[in-house]
């Protein structure tokens, strides 16, 4: 099995350095690894807790390196997620992020757990000079293709989570961090660091964080900023600050404030859905052009007609026909475009 080998590596290990001492976490480590994918809610949060120790965190960084660290982190920060936004009640959410371990990765990790063992003190440099990179300015661009939702985990903990067909510029400081928000939606995770505000541009406002957890979408006309936790100012005109479950719609350098709404855990396009509530039809359209690899084209006569309910986003298509059903619409395509007619 994938996780007797890991332990061998870990027996097998020079006991002299410092790491000799924390034999038992990286066993530990290894096992969560190993199940990962398999955890139940009640596990999830014990996961959470165990994580919550200096050196089980360090022994699970170790381990998940041989794994592929950002896929194990990014399941890692759903679970803790779940446990934190409702502490009584963990919602079940199933993982799509399998762990692919063969003889290869097997081998891999006896070779890097060796390696930190019998190398300490050039693991620590490493460290350091890491360390030192993160002082210097980065800058990289994130995005997402038609039909693709994707989350990747920034250099300084925080984790961005694009909806299809958005991109974002990332630049990273010594004393701030930067994104310039191109197009799209993106779900904000922040890492917590009072000396280096987190800044949002877009070009019809400024965001501005601290830590904490909220959504962005930017279309040609308006700019809507949700806050799920913390605090958060936007800037166009003038500024107002956020607190959940608040929502600020930023168009023409005016401000419009939503109070009390009614948020889930996350938005749903995080799950793959959309939900539209007495909407008009063209939202949804617009929601769907980002899953789908054909034009939309919708008569003029129909795009503001009132739709509400929950559609996959997934599968375009199929979301229009249940549409075009309710409303004897008619529905066809040819090899570019989708069209939607009256009938």
């Amino acid at each position: 099995m994938l996780i007797d080998i890991i332990k061998l590596g870990i027996h097998t290990m020079n006991h002299n350095g410092p790491l000799a001492m924390k034999k038992n976490n990286l066993e530990e480590a290894a096992n969560w690894i190993d199940r990962l994918h398999e955890l139940d809610n009640d596990e999830k949060q014990e996961l959470t807790i165990w994580l919550q120790n200096k050196d089980n965190k360090i022994a699970f960084d170790k381990i998940a390196k041989v794994f592929g660290d950002d896929e194990i982190k990014n399941a890692l920060h759903i679970y803790s997620v779940e446990s934190k936004t409702n502490k009584k009640r963990l919602k079940s959410q199933s993982s799509t992020l399998p762990v692919r371990i063969g003889l290869a990765a097997c081998v891999a990790a006896l070779t890097v757990i060796s390696y930190l063992s019998l190398t300490p003190e050039q693991h620590t440099l490493k460290n350091q000079s890491v360390s030192a990179l993160n002082t210097i300015e980065q800058s990289t661009v994130v995005n997402s293709k038609l039909g693709e939702r994707k989350s990747t985990l920034l250099e300084d903990g925080s984790f961005v989570h694009l909806n299809a067909d958005s991109d974002i510029s990332v630049t990273l400081k010594k004393t701030s961090r930067y994104v310039e928000f191109n197009k799209g939606q993106v779900f904000f995770d922040i890492a917590k660091d009072s000396k280096r505000p987190f800044i949002i541009e877009s070009n019809q406002a400024t965001i501005k964080v601290l830590g904490t957890s909220f959504d962005v979408e930017k279309d040609h006309e308006n700019t809507v900023v949700t806050v799920y936790e913390g605090k958060v100012s936007v800037t166009s005109g003038r500024t107002v600050t956020l607190i959940p479950p608040q929502q600020a719609i930023v168009k023409d350098n005016e401000i419009i404030v939503k109070n009390n709404l009614k948020l889930n855990q996350l938005p749903a396009w995080r799950t793959g859905w959309i939900e539209l509530n007495q909407q008009p039809f063209f939202i949804l359209i617009d929601k769907l052009q980002s899953y789908s690899a054909k034009k939309i084209i919708i008569s003029s006569q129909l795009d503001k007609t009132i739709v509400s309910g929950r559609f996959k986003l997934d599968t375009p298509y199929e979301s229009i026909q249940l549409v075009a059903a309710t409303y004897d619409w008619s529905v066809s395509e040819d090899d570019t475009h989708i069209y939607i007619q009256s009938s």
